[in-house]
């Protein structure tokens, strides 16, 4: 399971659910966890707890899945999103 993964399964959520997916995201990490968990087991981490894998993966990917959901809508308002990390490491003077 990866990023690109939990996108393919929002996107399929998505057609089902129409413009109201995102009140789905519960249920789309529930089954992402499930998919994680079959290939944590296929490749076992070191210290052998799928769970601090799984808190990980959602940590690390969750951020990116609501910018991915917003992106389109706020593009259309003309403003763009981006991610806390580049926003920490530029500078206050090249901030517009």
């Amino acid at each position: 399971m990866n990023f690109k993964d939990l996108i393919a399964l929002y996107e399929k959520k998505k057609v089902i659910c129409g413009a109201e997916t995102y009140k789905h995201i519960s249920e789309l990490l529930t089954e992402a966890k499930e998919i994680h968990k079959k290939d944590w087991l296929k490749n076992p981490t070191p210290n052998g707890d799928h769970e601090q894998s799984w808190r990980a993966f959602k940590g690390k990917n969750l951020e990116k899945l609501i910018a991915y959901i917003l992106k389109d809508e706020v593009e259309t308002l003309g403003l763009k999103i981006i991610n806390g990390a580049t926003l920490d490491r530029t500078k206050a003077e090249n901030l517009s």
